[in-house]
């Protein structure tokens, strides 16, 4: 039978603007101010803390100047090491954009209405407008976990620098976590980022209660 585990405080820093839902997960939250990152364990917090990032923030973080220098800043004043950031997405989100693998197993199922390539057009208001034929929303590919039914993967570097591209991006991050001790976890969506970051700070609670129970049994021989 499993040991019923402890349930943990977690403060959210409160310059947090869009705090994750630890809905479900055996947690209290807290909204408090953090000296750096943006959750931890509260009356641990300014000792140990985990960073949180959406994609979009990501990319705005590492990809100018002034972001990556605000992120080091932040790194700088951390009092503990490893760093960990936990990204509400997946590493292919951060690649250029391309059309999803689920796009070609959709044309090559055949389909007489538009010739398996999706689209066919219908007369909306008296004109002929391509539109997507209905096979492409009957296949079982709508349901697609890599593009949800997008069609398309990936990110659109086109509204950023030239010079800013997924290569650059993920060298960037490569340096921080050879240079800096920073890891950075890929946690698909944000319910897997609370989840990830509920068993980071889970792990945390624990080496406390050891280091105190350690503590302890030390006072208690040294007295004896």
């Amino acid at each position: 039978m499993s040991k019923k585990h402890d349930i943990i405080t977690i403060r959210t820093d409160t310059r947090e603007q869009k705090p994750l839902s630890f809905e479900g997960l055996d947690v209290r939250t807290v909204v408090g101010t953090i000296h750096t990152l943006d959750y931890g364990l509260e009356g641990d917090h300014d000792l140990f803390a985990v960073e949180f990032k959406r994609v979009p923030d990501l990319l705005g973080s590492f990809t100018t100047t002034e972001g990556l220098s605000h992120e080091i800043d932040k790194i700088e004043r951390a009092l503990w090491t490893p760093l960990v950031y936990v990204i509400s997405g997946r590493m292919m989100d951060v690649l250029p954009k391309r059309a999803c693998p689920c796009v070609h197993e959709r044309a090559s199922s055949r389909c007489k209405e538009c010739g398996s390539t999706g689209k066919t057009f219908a007369q909306i208001d008296g004109c002929k407008t391509k539109v997507f034929c209905r096979c492409w929303h009957e296949r079982p590919a709508l349901k697609c976990e890599l593009c949800h039914g997008t069609g398309e993967i990936g990110y659109d570097y086109g509204r950023r620098s030239k010079s800013v591209t997924s290569q650059w991006l993920l060298s960037t991050l490569a340096r921080i976590t050879y240079e800096r001790n920073v890891h950075f976890i890929w946690a698909d969506s944000e319910v897997g980022a609370a989840c990830c970051i509920e068993n980071l700070l889970r792990r945390r609670h624990e080496h406390i209660k050891r280091v105190a129970k350690v503590g302890d049994i030390t006072k208690k021989c040294g007295g004896e």
